[in-house]
């Protein structure tokens, strides 16, 4: 039986390495012009499309940015969060009427709520936060802010209430106290939902 010279190994090798490299080279120029196109589609089914044909091609997810969130499905999550704190926070304040708005924070949720009101059911709002920040939202709510819309001559009584959420493991780190002049006798209860959290 006829062994291969060294020359034919070489031959053989380099033909190997030859055909390796240029299917490389065909699949980076590929990936290339799709990564290309992409920054000129700015729908968000294109995109999704985009990704999955990259998976299919090349066997790999693109995860993109951690900040971001899908568009529908980070808009779900927050609707889901949204929909739990209202829900919990009306057993103990029936009367609560939500706004949100979206700002660079993430998504923000407020409520106003007399000084009378907070200061006879706080056990309950308290144990009701407590539950939803640590508990219900999985770490969704970045921030609680506690605002007295009196001014600043009567923030320092919010302290005194916030301070209690700790008993309730709540991180006080998440806890925020400030003031606006509205003129008003309430305190405004402001959740800042995060996209990281989603």
């Amino acid at each position: 039986m006829r062994q291969k010279a060294p020359r034919e190994e070489s031959l053989v090798d380099m033909e190997a390495m030859t055909l390796l490299v240029s299917v490389s080279l065909f699949m980076a120029v590929l990936a290339f012009f799709i990564m290309l196109c992409s920054y000129s589609v700015t729908s968000a089914d294109k995109i999704k499309t985009l990704k999955n044909s990259i998976q299919n091609s090349f066997g790999f997810v693109i995860t993109g940015d951690a900040t971001a969130v899908d568009e529908e499905e980070g808009a779900g999550k927050i609707a889901k969060v949204e929909g739990d704190m209202a829900s919990s926070l009306r057993a103990v304040l029936p009367d609560l009427d939500f706004q949100t708005r979206k700002t660079a924070e993430g998504q923000i949720m407020s409520a106003n709520v007399s000084r009378a009101v907070l200061e006879g059911s706080w056990d309950s709002v308290r144990t009701q936060l407590g539950e939803l920040i640590v508990n219900q939202t999985g770490g969704a709510i970045k921030q609680v802010q506690f605002i007295a819309l009196d001014g600043p001559s009567r923030a320092g009584e919010l302290a005194a209430y916030a301070s209690t959420l700790g008993s309730e493991g709540v991180d006080n780190s998440k806890i925020y106290i400030g003031y606006e002049n509205t003129g008003q006798d309430a305190v405004q209860l402001r959740f800042i939902i995060g996209k990281r959290g989603l």
